[in-house]
């Protein structure tokens, strides 16, 4: 005898000529006193596809919606009551872009599935991530232009999209009226009917459900797999080479640093041997270290890593294969290395390095985009050597002291040392994607890997310079800071300025990050530094500008640019910032005429 699945569709509704329906499931609706009526069509067209596409099976309907948007807590509140039900399938050809509980939402969906419902869930129509379509508890339903016939699909193997289907128009008849339709909805209507059929044959486990999709299917779409890029290290006592640009923020930041860093080093070529790190560094050093001399390290002392930076120039001034000495000792001395460079040849398995290969891109996702429930601030800058990531530094500290939730992605090769919850290390010499939609699509997935339910605020920061002021290199190509914005869509930008930069130059940069996505730069910070090039040929120490002529310029900006203007002072908090980065957020002050 066979067997007559049970499915509830979430939608709409009905139209009234359905309301007869010998088969279909009575399911106390949440709102006893709302109508059941489709007012829009849309729920009354995804269950005559179901309907017409699986004849044996028993169908119900929960009405949570009148328009094509649906309510997160009224979701949950229905899926929570499902979850006791004798339900067979799930139908929910709608979904959520934005998820603010999202944890929660695929906590239910789990247990759900593991109790033997199956959940089937279109995607955006407009090509996002969506939700609950994108769990992997969930079967994803996309569409796709290949399949051509109604009853083509593709199996896709991934993480995200499982199905994706008829991208046709579905004619279908409701009561006297025959709409045409077409969209991840219906296709997602028509996997559904697919599903009841292997019930009604008996195929009733979600692997049989799978094996039968893959065996059926016009197209299978194999996963060459990804791995995500290493987030976290484990260092307890860290020693740090060469002391050059890239290393300035370990050691005027040791307080945010997830581990104690006991030692400096250089070479004594440069003249920096024998001296203070404060002779070096602007601001309040909490631990005011000597700088020595890398020979005279003692690969005995009680420090577990070696935590080394570019060298390529140094190796050329010097004549001196620092990279491959220092991966030899570590070797030799069982210390784990961190590299800003790429060692793994050299290294061997104790190393980390912060690097996206394209083995870290996430595959089969069709281009969607997550879009992230808590509000994204990004940094970015008119040119380098600006003290951007200073900046994020301050403010990373700012926000979790005063008990805000952060998620951040870096793109300093450091940023991972800081705790920070992704490296995309974009700048001199980073390790990242060739290609440009594979940067934006992992730099969005390492956002949304870094927000959950509890996240307050996201901050990312770029490096160099956002906007063009030369076309005559190809290298002069803000082409990365791009990749960013578009993979992290920052909310609300502050943009940090020089006192030489010329009001049409920074005039052009905003126009440029305000119009490429839906963002506002909300204040110019301006630099105080002044960079030179050393006798040596090596872009040398930063002079400091008279504070008198930079409160000068930022006068200037906000009479030109009618916007709050800040000057970065790395002996100060940038509590300033802070506060007005608060005030914008809560407020909610993204209007144009900010």
């Amino acid at each position: 005898m066979k067997r007559t699945p049970n499915i509830v569709i979430i939608d709409t509704g009905l139209a009234a000529s359905q309301l007869k329906d010998k088969n279909r499931i009575e399911i106390n609706r949440l709102d006893e006193g709302d109508s059941i009526l489709d007012e829009i069509g849309h729920g009354s067209i995804v269950y005559q596809i179901v309907r017409n596409n699986a004849p044996h099976a028993r169908i119900g309907m929960i009405k949570i919606s009148d328009t094509d948007e649906i309510s997160e807590d009224m979701l949950l509140r229905t899926l929570k009551d499902l979850k006791y039900e004798d339900i067979d399938i799930i139908n929910l050809s709608m979904g959520l872009v934005i998820s603010e509980r999202r944890n929660e939402l695929e906590s239910i969906c789990e247990e759900i599935s593991e109790s033997g419902t199956i959940i089937v869930s279109a995607f955006d129509n407009d090509g996002a991530m969506s939700y609950p379509a994108a769990f992997n508890s969930v079967i994803g339903v996309d569409i796709s232009p290949k399949c051509k016939r109604i009853n083509q699909f593709e199996y896709i193997e991934g993480d995200c999209v499982d199905i994706r289907g008829f991208s046709g128009v579905v004619n279908v008849k409701v009561g006297e009226k025959v709409y045409s339709s077409s969209g991840t909805s219906f296709a997602c209507a028509l996997i559904t009917a697919r599903i009841a059929n292997y019930f009604v044959n008996e195929y009733t486990e979600r692997e049989e459900i799978l094996a039968k999709l893959k065996g059926d299917a016009t197209i299978i779409v194999g996963d060459p797999g990804y791995e995500v890029a290493k987030t976290t290290v484990d260092i307890s006592n860290a020693v740090i080479f060469p002391f050059n640009k890239e290393m300035y923020a370990l050691v005027a930041n040791q307080d945010l640093l997830c581990f104690n860093l006991t030692n400096v080093f250089d070479v004594k070529e440069l003249g920096k041997v024998n001296k203070k790190i404060s002779s070096y560094i602007q601001g309040d050093i909490k631990n005011d270290i000597d700088i020595e001399d890398i020979f005279h390290l003692n690969w005995d002392a009680p420090f577990d890593t070696f935590i080394l930076g570019h060298t390529r120039e140094l190796n050329d001034l010097v004549g001196f294969n620092f990279r491959k000495y220092v991966c030899n000792k570590c070797k030799e001395y069982g210390k784990k290395l961190y590299s800003f460079d790429d060692v793994k040849m050299d290294a061997g398995k104790n190393v980390t390095v912060p690097a996206i290969y394209e083995k870290n891109v996430p595959t089969n996702r069709y281009g969607k985009l997550y879009q992230v429930h808590c509000p994204v601030l990004g940094i970015f800058g008119t040119s380098s050597r600006q003290g951007k990531f200073t900046l994020q530094l301050k403010l990373r500290r700012q926000f979790i002291e005063n008990g805000f939730k952060v998620a951040q992605i870096g793109t300093e090769p450091s940023s991972m040392l800081f705790g920070m919850d992704g490296v995309f290390p974009m700048g001199y010499e980073g390790i990242i994607p060739v290609k440009a939609r594979n940067a934006i699509i992992t730099l969005n997935d390492m956002l949304q890997r870094s927000i959950n339910d509890e996240t307050d605020i996201a901050i990312v920061g770029s490096q160099s310079g956002a906007g063009i002021y030369s076309l005559q290199n190809t290298a002069l190509l803000p082409i990365e800071n791009y990749e960013l914005l578009l993979g992290t869509q920052p909310d609300a930008i502050l943009l940090c300025v020089n006192a030489c930069d010329t009001d049409d130059y920074i005039k052009r940069t905003i126009m440029t990050l305000e119009n490429m996505i839906d963002s506002h730069v909300i204040a110019l910070v301006v630099s105080p530094l002044k960079a030179y090039e050393n006798n040596i040929g090596l872009r040398g120490e930063a002079d400091l500008i008279d504070l008198e002529r930079l409160e000068m310029f930022r006068n200037h900006l906000e009479d030109e640019f009618n916007r709050r203007s800040f000057v970065l002072n790395f002996e100060d908090d940038a509590s300033d910032i802070y506060r007005y980065c608060i005030e914008i957020f809560r407020e909610g002050e993204m209007a144009d005429d900010i």
